[in-house]
């Protein structure tokens, strides 16, 4: 249980995104940017640090370096996302991974957070007792 009374730092960013597409929607849509799915799976990623200051060091040493070369490359950071998923399903024996299959479209996120989710759920299975913070470095290594 973290100090701030919450359990999981995901289920609090998924309950606001879907607040804020459910009933925050301004009539203007200059007025409003939507959480998508590179904003979903970063804080899937900062939210597994425990305390917030290397959530912090993730996020200087992976994360802003990835937005500013997507910048650099004038290239949309959900294409960088979506490469790195194909790449990691390309690894795989069965292109047709069931985790994909599952993925319920119209979810907070959309598809690519769930299928980064339900890839990153494998890894977590696949590291056994690796530290959490270590699994999100390497991740953060990966992309």
């Amino acid at each position: 249980r973290r100090q701030d009374g919450t359990e999981d730092l995901m289920v609090i960013y998924e309950r606001l995104a879907l607040r804020d597409a459910t009933f925050c929607k301004p009539t203007r849509v200059q007025e409003y940017q939507s959480m998508d799915a590179v904003d979903m799976i970063r804080n899937l990623l900062l939210g597994c640090f425990d305390p917030p200051d290397e959530a912090l060091e993730f996020y200087k040493d992976y994360w802003l370096p990835l937005e500013r070369r997507a910048e650099e490359k004038k290239v949309a950071m959900k294409t960088l996302i979506a490469s790195f998923l194909e790449a990691q399903r390309g690894q795989k024996n069965d292109p047709t991974d069931k985790a994909a299959r599952t993925v319920k479209i119209g979810m907070i996120g959309g598809h690519m957070y769930a299928e980064f989710q339900a890839w990153f759920t494998e890894q977590q299975k696949e590291a056994g007792n690796l530290p959490q913070n270590e699994l999100v470095r390497s991740t953060g290594k990966k992309l």
